[in-house]
């Protein structure tokens, strides 16, 4: 591992009684998936209303000018574009890393279709040491998070590309 590069485990839950092995293979992608993408809640039922609230206020910002004939059509633009932005922070909905033709769910669904049983997908965690595993009690950023006032991002050396960056752990 590259140095500066940190490490990150992904925690995933799936459910069935079919084999092992290709249990595990799919859970070691939809890893990879999570690490990679940082999805907000597994579905749309879990993800926190007071997020989805704001995106719906910043949609309807978004479409001022309109007379009353075009309320109807600014509601049906509010509800395609909170569809999309369910699509890109919601684990099931978000286009698979491995295979960007389908979702996760598909892929969960596919696998479950050539098992011949019933495969779930429960749940997902990110764990990241040191930067937020254990609830805490402060709302505010640890003080070595925090940049300080004025200052600007480094900008990273070409030397170093990828897609990739850490490590994920599998328990």
């Amino acid at each position: 591992m590259a140095e500066g590069l940190g490490k990150i485990g992904v925690l995933v839950a799936l459910e069935s009684s079919g084999d092992k092995d290709r249990l595990n293979a799919l859970g070691r992608q939809i890893a990879m998936h999570v690490a990679a993408t940082s999805p907000l809640a597994l579905n749309t039922e879990e993800l926190d209303q007071a997020v989805v609230e704001r995106e719906k206020a910043v949609f309807f910002r978004a479409g001022p000018g309109i007379g009353q004939a075009g309320k109807t059509s600014l509601k049906k633009m509010v509800e395609g574009r909170l569809r999309k932005f369910y699509e890109e922070v919601t684990l099931v909905k978000q286009a698979f890393v491995i295979n960007p033709d389908q979702t996760v769910e598909q892929a969960v669904e596919a696998l479950a279709k050539e098992l011949g049983t019933e495969v779930k997908l429960t749940g997902s965690r990110p764990l990241c040491p040191g930067r937020g595993d254990r609830k805490r009690k402060s709302k505010t950023l640890p003080r070595r998070w925090q940049q300080p006032p004025g200052s600007k991002l480094k900008k990273k050396s070409a030397g170093k590309t990828g897609a990739f960056f850490g490590k994920i752990i599998f328990l």
